[in-house]
C-alpha cells in the first residue's frame, strides 16, 4: 500500500480505520482500501471534523446514538448519512488507544488467540485483515450496536421520504 503524509483528513467511502499513531508529528494512521495516510491530527479530531463537514456536530451524533442505543459509552458515530458511514470506537473515544473502525466495510470477525491478550481479527470486503487489541465479545457487540444504529437511521429515512405529487 502506498503511504501519504498529510495535515488533515476527511473520512470518506474508502476509509476503513483510524489508528492512534505514536509519533511527535503524525498522530493518526488512516487505513484506506488502497492507501495509508499519516495525519497530523488525532483520530477524535478527524471524527469531529468529518461530522462537521457532513453537516452535524460530533456532540449531536453522540446524542443521537445514545438516544437510539440507550447506551452512554463507546457510541458509534454516524459520519455521513448519504454513504451510510458509521464509525465504531474500540475504547472510549478519549482513550489513547482508541481505534475507529468504519463498520460498513467489515465482512467478518473472529477471536485471535495467538497471544496472552484478547484480540479480534476483522476482515474487510477488500480482503484486508486487521487485528484489534480488544476482545471478540466486545468488538462484536460494538459492531452489532453500530449496525443497529445504521438500520434505525435507514428505516427512518425510508419512512420519511417526500412523496412525489
Amino acid at each position: 500500500m502506498k503511504s501519504y503524509f498529510v495535515s488533515t483528513y476527511e473520512i470518506h467511502e474508502e476509509t476503513l480505520a483510524l489508528y492512534p499513531h505514536r509519533d511527535v508529528e503524525y498522530q493518526t494512521k488512516v487505513i484506506e482500501m488502497e492507501a495509508v495516510y499519516y495525519v497530523k491530527e488525532p483520530p477524535l479530531r478527524i471524527i469531529e471534523q468529518s461530522c462537521k463537514l457532513n453537516g452535524a456536530s460530533y456532540a449531536g451524533r453522540r446524542e443521537w446514538a445514545a438516544y437510539v442505543t440507550k447506551h452512554t459509552y463507546k457510541l458509534p458515530i454516524l459520519i455521513q448519512e448519504r454513504g451510510s458511514m458509521i464509525a465504531s470506537p474500540t475504547h472510549s473515544p478519549e482513550h489513547i488507544d482508541c481505534i475507529w473502525i468504519l463498520t460498513a466495510h467489515v465482512t467478518d470477525l473472529y477471536p485471535d488467540r495467538t497471544g496472552p491478550d484478547e484480540k479480534t481479527t476483522i476482515h474487510f470486503h477488500t480482503g484486508l485483515k486487521l487485528t484489534l487489541p480488544v476482545s471478540y465479545a466486545s468488538f462484536r457487540s460494538q459492531l452489532l450496536v453500530s449496525r443497529a444504529c445504521l438500520g434505525y437511521f435507514q428505516a427512518r429515512s425510508l419512512r420519511h421520504k417526500p412523496k412525489n405529487y
